[in-house]
């Protein structure tokens, strides 16, 4: 990554996707949920958006994803 530790984790803005079966690997069941800034809230975008529509099935670490955005374009992916 040409991005520093401490901007990824703590500046950078991201998108934050949700699979809601990941384990199915369906591209289409993919839903943008909202941003955040680093990458600790952006796992609990996820969190909370799991804990709110989700909460009959156990937390799957592996069913967000964040998106680093810079300039309004997609660059990286993280979790």
């Amino acid at each position: 990554s040409e991005y520093s530790c401490k901007y990824v984790t703590e500046k950078a803005t991201y998108e934050v996707w949700y699979w809601f079966d990941v384990g199915e690997n369906n591209p289409n069941d993919e839903k943008y949920i909202g941003t955040a800034v680093g990458l600790n809230n952006c796992r609990n975008v996820a969190m909370t958006y799991h804990r709110q529509n989700e909460s009959f099935r156990p937390w799957n670490s592996r069913s967000y994803i964040c998106v680093l955005m810079d300039d309004g374009r997609r660059i990286e992916k993280h979790r």
